[in-house]
């Protein structure tokens, strides 16, 4: 999808959530009015700051005080529920994500078997993925996890680690304001090869030497309750859904029967409660360019 706020893709998304929901409120989260700027901040930026500029724009939104729907994109939906765990005011009730990495990445980008130079930058990149430099300029350094590295990982993360509640010390309100959620919808593409694993999007482990899949219910994540998932799997509030295609491939059908579904829902006056949308998510070619960059591969202009 749109990599900045104002692209044509995104209005086309706002466009037909109001064909389905008459005079619906609909938000799109920008990180800058120019949308530039915006699409520069989805690959170089520090994602914590990032979280803090969404929640003052929005508790500054008129028409969102008494909560809202979110719809994120790739990167968007993980960010989207940053937002929820730290801020939450205005409150948010359904969270739909669109093929976020929940769990992280633990590749930057897709090697096919015999691609012996696609794995060679990969490793390079991986090797000062954890440094502070690359912490905070590098939007998808700050969602890397490698489970075989987790020690690092734990230690070295200035962002997944901590919204994941992973580290020793919980934070009880990450648990408290997710566990408030009305229902969340994650998605998952069939064919992701953007987020690596793709099983991130459901919040499941992936074991690359084993390939085994640990669920989400199987995790101490879940089953020990660090962020108010099992509250929600308890009553239901998880739903699973798997499209068909590439990362971010999906229909208009698609977009249409899952906002109709999950989303917008009216209250007891007949008001649909509002959207915000979140797209905080760079194409390819962009992430690409971003993360080069940060690790001196690639010459800025």
């Amino acid at each position: 999808m749109g990599d900045r706020y104002d692209s044509a893709s995104i209005h086309t998304v706002v466009e037909e959530i109001k064909s389905i929901h008459k005079d619906i409120q609909v938000h799109v989260v920008r990180l800058d009015e120019d949308g530039s700027e915006d699409q520069k901040q989805t690959v170089l930026g520090v994602v914590n700051e990032q979280i803090d500029q969404v929640c003052e724009q929005l508790r500054e939104v008129k028409g969102l005080e008494n909560g809202f729907d979110g719809i994120g994109f790739s990167q968007g939906g993980l960010f989207l529920r940053g937002y929820a765990e730290r801020c939450n005011n205005p409150p948010l009730k359904t969270l739909v994500t669109f093929g976020s990495p929940h769990n992280g990445i633990a590749d930057v980008f897709y090697c096919g078997e015999r691609e012996y130079l696609c794995k060679q930058r990969n490793k390079l990149i991986v090797s000062q993925i954890f440094t502070d430099y690359a912490q905070t300029h590098s939007v998808n350094a700050q969602y890397f996890r490698d489970p075989e590295n987790y020690a690092t990982y734990l230690n070295r993360s200035h962002f997944l680690a901590d919204i994941n509640n992973e580290r020793e010390v919980k934070n009880a309100t990450y648990k408290s304001n997710l566990s408030t959620l009305e229902r969340l919808v994650l998605i998952q593409f069939s064919d992701d090869k953007t987020v690596i694993p793709k099983q991130s999007s459901w919040f499941q482990e992936y074991n690359k030497t084993t390939q085994v899949v640990t669920p989400l219910e199987k995790r101490e994540l879940y089953t020990e309750d660090w962020l108010g998932l099992k509250a929600l799997g308890e009553r239901s509030a998880i739903v699973y859904i798997e499209l068909e295609g590439a990362h971010m491939q999906f229909s208009t059908e698609d977009l249409r029967s899952i906002v109709a579904t999950y989303l917008g829902n009216k209250d007891s006056h007949g008001t649909a409660t509002p959207i915000v949308e979140s797209a905080m998510s760079g194409r390819r070619t962009a992430l690409l360019e971003g993360i080069q960059r940060v690790f001196g591969y690639l010459k800025p202009h």
